[in-house]
């Protein structure tokens, strides 16, 4: 899923949301911070509508698009090998 969203906020041109390359910036202009605004809501928004709805309310009170992200890939991107090695095996002896 990671690298499907990451696609997806690529080609919007609205990566750098997630990655901080794009943050709210202290001295900005009314119309370009009220931008700002909107368009990290709908970072947010379409992050929120692709995670199980589950987990919507461990989620609901993050304010930026990148604190969500950072927070989602803390939680679930933490591999565990013994299962990929038992699920491996169990694909292999499979016939």
């Amino acid at each position: 899923m990671e690298q499907a969203v990451q696609t997806a906020l690529m080609a919007k041109n609205k990566l750098g949301f997630i990655d901080d390359s794009i943050a709210e910036l202290e001295e900005k202009s009314i119309a370009d911070g009220k931008a700002w605004i909107m368009v990290n809501s709908m970072v947010t928004s379409w992050i929120m509508n692709v995670i199980d709805l589950k987990l919507h309310t461990s989620f609901a009170y993050v304010k930026y698009a990148s604190a969500l992200w950072e927070n989602i890939h803390k939680r679930y991107s933490i591999l565990n090998v013994p299962k990929i090695h038992q699920l491996k095996a169990q694909i292999a002896s499979c016939k």
